[in-house]
């Protein structure tokens, strides 16, 4: 899964492998942070247009904000 951010500075990518979401910044190419809050791998992912709150989906049916 991979997302970006409506402003285009910002990319997400989700592991079906590691459960982690990865979000780097494309100006730099430097890794933000590391998402690690599931049991289950990333499903589906997605900023809000508004926001920009990353929403994500996973296969341990939860779904996370922020």
């Amino acid at each position: 899964m991979l997302s970006v951010n409506y402003s285009g500075e910002i990319v997400a990518a989700g592991s079906l492998d590691t459960y982690n979401i990865f979000v780097w910044s494309i100006k730099t190419g430097d890794l933000i942070v590391i998402l690690n809050r599931h049991t289950g791998p990333v499903s589906c992912l997605a900023f809000s247009h508004i926001n920009d709150i990353l929403v994500n989906g996973f296969w341990d049916n939860t779904v996370k904000m922020g």
